[in-house]
């Protein structure tokens, strides 16, 4: 496959350079370059993004704690949500970090309740 200068490969085409889904990037007519950046993803963005499909995208959206929302009939995802729900899948100890306190009461065994009642 010969590669002309300026052309991207056709397997790279498919997926979508971060810097093009974080920023909106524009020319003006005095050809000045505009970048915006960008707080919001299509599902079809985040699917492109993440190198993943759509179809996928959208069984892992249905997981508890995906950070997707509806405005309308459609789905967004906050890139810095993204983010962080990319980071706690990296490291999902960090999830358990907290302490889980304990409620129940410790449970005696039945020796040393018999021995207790003996000394009073």
């Amino acid at each position: 496959m010969k590669q002309l200068q300026g052309q991207i490969p056709l397997k790279e085409q498919e997926r979508v350079p971060i810097e093009a889904a974080l920023y909106h990037i524009t020319i003006t007519e005095s050809g000045r370059l505009e970048c915006t950046p960008r707080w919001l993803l299509s599902m079809s963005e985040v699917a492109q993004l993440l190198g993943i499909s759509r179809s996928f995208l959208w069984e892992l959206a249905k997981e508890e704690g995906f950070p997707s929302f509806h405005i309308h009939n459609r789905q967004y995802v906050r890139i810095e949500s993204l983010l962080a729900w990319i980071r706690t899948k990296e490291h999902p100890e960090s999830e358990q970090s907290t302490p889980v306190p304990k409620t129940q009461k410790k449970k005696r065994s039945q020796k040393t309740e018999t021995k207790s009642r003996h000394n009073i």
